[in-house]
C-alpha cells in the first residue's frame, strides 16, 4: 500500500521525523558507514583487502591499482525502501603511468531538505607486492527549510551548510599469489559538522577509523574476503564491525556473492 500525503505540513512533519530517526540511528549521525556499490553490498562491505579499481576509492585507495586505462561504476538506490531517500554513487579510475588516479562521489539526499555529499580524490601505486594509496575526502551537509515543529510557525527552520576535509591512507600486501592483507586508516583528523537554527543546534562527529582485512583467491573461481573495522576515539577501539564476503565465479562470466555485514546477511549477482 502506498500512502499519498497532500497536506504539506503533515508531509514536512513526517520528513522531519524520518530525518531525525536517520540522524539518531546511523553510525556517526551522518554519512552512515554502509556498503555503497553493488559489488560491496553483495560482499557485506568487505572490499578493503581486494584490488577493485574504481570501487576501491570508497574503501581503500591502495586497491585503485588496475591495468585498465579507464574504468568507472555507477550505483543508485533508495535506502530503507523510502521513496524520498536517494543514494547515488559514481566511481572513476584512470591509469597514468605507474599511478592510478581515482575520483568518487557519494550523495545521499532526503527530498529537498537534506543532502550529504562525499567527494573523494585518491591516488594509488604499487612496489612489487606492496600496494599503497591515499585519498582526500571532502564532506558536506546541507539542510534547508526543515522545521523542528512544523505546526509552530514562530520557531525558525533549521538551515545550515557545513563541510569538512579528512585524509585516508591504505595499504595492501600481496603476501602470496592468492592472499592479500590490508590495513586502512580512514578520516585522519576527524570531522565535525555543526547544524543550527536561531534557537538551537547540534554537532555531528565523524571519528577516525581503522580497518584490517584479508582476501583469499581459491583457484580463480572462489574469492573470500574478511575485514574488521573499528572506530577510534580518546578511549581506544570502539564500535567494532566485522564484514565477511564470498564470491563464486562460474564460466568466467557470472558471479554469485554472499556476505555478512555487522550480523546482517547480504547477497548479490554480477556479470
Amino acid at each position: 500500500m502506498r500512502l499519498y500525503i497532500k497536506d504539506e505540513k503533515v508531509k514536512k512533519l513526517l520528513l522531519t521525523l524520518t530525518l531525525s530517526a536517520l540522524i539518531l540511528f546511523t553510525c556517526f549521525g551522518a554519512f552512515e558507514d554502509i556498503p555503497l556499490t553493488g559489488l560491496s553490498r553483495g560482499l557485506g562491505g568487505a572490499l578493503s583487502p581486494r584490488i577493485e579499481g574504481e570501487e576501491s576509492i570508497f574503501y581503500n585507495p591502495a586497491g585503485l591499482v588496475r591495468e585498465e586505462k579507464v574504468s568507472f561504476s555507477l550505483s543508485y538506490c533508495q535506502p530503507y525502501q523510502i521513496s524520498d531517500l536517494n543514494n547515488s554513487v559514481i566511481g572513476i579510475d584512470y591509469k597514468l603511468g605507474r599511478y592510478n588516479l581515482g575520483l568518487g562521489i557519494n550523495q545521499f539526499s532526503l527530498t529537498e531538505v537534506y543532502t550529504e555529499q562525499k567527494i573523494i580524490a585518491g591516488i594509488g601505486t604499487n612496489f612489487k607486492r606492496l600496494f599503497l594509496g591515499a585519498a582526500v575526502n571532502y564532506y558536506s551537509i546541507s539542510i534547508s527549510g526543515l522545521y523542528y515543529m512544523p505546526s509552530e510557525s514562530d520557531i525558525p527552520p533549521l538551515k545550515s551548510k557545513s563541510s569538512a576535509t579528512t585524509i585516508t591512507i591504505g595499504s595492501i600486501l600481496r603476501a602470496t599469489e592468492n592472499l592479500n592483507l590490508s590495513l586502512t586508516i580512514y578520516d585522519i583528523g576527524g570531522a565535525e559538522f555543526t547544524h543550527s537554527s536561531d534557537t538551537e543546534g547540534n554537532v555531528t562527529e565523524l571519528p577516525m577509523q581503522v580497518s584490517a582485512g584479508g582476501f583469499y583467491n581459491f583457484r580463480d573461481y572462489v574469492f573470500i574476503s574478511a575485514e574488521l573495522k573499528n572506530s577510534l576515539d580518546d578511549f581506544g577501539f570502539l564500535d567494532k564491525s566485522l564484514r565477511l564476503g564470498i564470491e563464486y565465479v562460474f564460466y568466467k562470466t557470472f558471479s554469485f556473492r554472499l556476505g555478512n555485514y555487522s550480523g546482517n546477511t547480504t547477497y548479490g549477482f554480477g556479470i
